[in-house]
């Protein structure tokens, strides 16, 4: 009887350990140092096609079997690229879509084996916008995890601390004063840069980069947009660009160290407001931003929309200033 329930017991532990590993192959989460090989093909330019070939990063996120892939810049993606997806299976599939954006998407798919991953990546672009080269990015990719080395685990064995008994003490709950008409503390999205470092690179497919030489900062579809976007930036200082509802940012802004934008620049092509007048209106699924009748921007949620209307008074914010329009390429707000 003893010899049996010794069997199940290290059947049950088997089974534990067997699972255990299973689950552990599923954790994609980390850092990936990653090499990307493929192609941008160009239906209405020549040449018709150019070679990828680059080095990036990869950051993923994993609550559950829902994943959170984020890709560094590399020919024809633009940095920041965030891709919403699952794992199962030792297998990801993931994609990209901006519904503000619609005329491209992209979608990658693939597979992990323990600290290794591969996988492929696929971005079509379709007519729709001034600027956009109809085509399509093909790359295949792969790489491995980051390791991250705890220094109190040596040898991969952690040491033994001695357990000393102590009389347990029952937490005191700290009192946190309420300041009345203080407002709570809003988490914010901001890429810092350097403004000094900021310049405009051709593309080669009809569109232009902003980028510190880091990080692809924005896309625009002609080259006097994307100079004009470095000049606003240079003229205001600007060095945080900031983000509402990523990966599928509904909204914009741009900031100097912890402060708006203010004074004017010549052919500023702003909208005034009035801050105080400010309202959120229910539209359907949507919530509009308007000061008194005047329609402002759209947002897909109220969260998004508080948000906005938060930020917008926390740095009094007076205008709102655009690139390119009737369909701006960038958008920002001064005093």
């Amino acid at each position: 009887m003893e010899k049996k329930m010794k069997t199940i017991q290290y059947l049950v532990f088997l089974v534990a350990v067997l699972w255990s590993a299973s689950a552990w192959s599923q954790n994609l989460a980390g850092e990936y140092n990653i090499k990307v090989t493929g192609s941008n093909v160009h239906l209405h330019k020549s040449p018709a096609q150019s070679s990828v070939n680059a080095n990036t990063t990869l950051k993923i996120t994993q609550n559950g079997s829902r994943i959170t892939m984020t890709f560094g810049g590399f020919g024809g993606v633009s940095a920041a690229t965030i891709f919403k997806g699952d794992v199962g299976n030792n297998r990801f599939s993931a994609v990209w879509w901006y519904k503000g954006y619609p005329h491209e998407t992209k979608v990658v798919w693939g597979t992990v084996n323990g600290n290794k991953i591969k996988g492929r990546m696929i971005y079509p672009r379709v007519s729709g916008r001034q600027g956009l080269v109809p085509g399509w990015v093909d790359v295949s990719f792969s790489g491995n995890k980051k390791l991250v080395i705890n220094p109190g685990v040596i040898g991969g064995i952690k040491p033994v601390v001695p357990v000393i008994p102590v009389t347990p003490i029952k937490p005191v709950k700290p009192v946190i004063p309420v300041i009345p008409g203080l407002a709570p503390v809003l988490a914010e999205d901001c890429l810092s840069f350097n403004p000094d470092k900021v310049k405009v690179e051709d593309e080669g497919d009809g569109t232009y980069l902003l980028t510190d030489g880091h990080s692809r900062m924005k896309v625009f579809p002609n080259k006097k947009e994307a100079r004009r976007a470095k000049k606003v930036i240079r003229h205001y200082r600007l060095n945080k660009h900031c983000f509402i509802g990523r990966p599928d940012p509904s909204l914009e802004y741009w900031l100097k160290g912890s402060k708006a934008p203010k004074g004017g620049l010549k052919h500023d092509d702003c909208i005034k407001f009035n801050p105080s007048n400010l309202t959120l209106k229910k539209e359907g699924s949507r919530w509009l931003l308007r000061d008194g009748s005047h329609r402002m921007h759209m947002f897909p949620n109220k969260k998004e929309a508080n948000t906005a209307l938060a930020f917008i008074k926390k740095y009094g914010f007076k205008r709102t200033c655009y690139i390119g329009r009737p369909d701006p390429s960038m958008t920002y707000f001064r005093k």
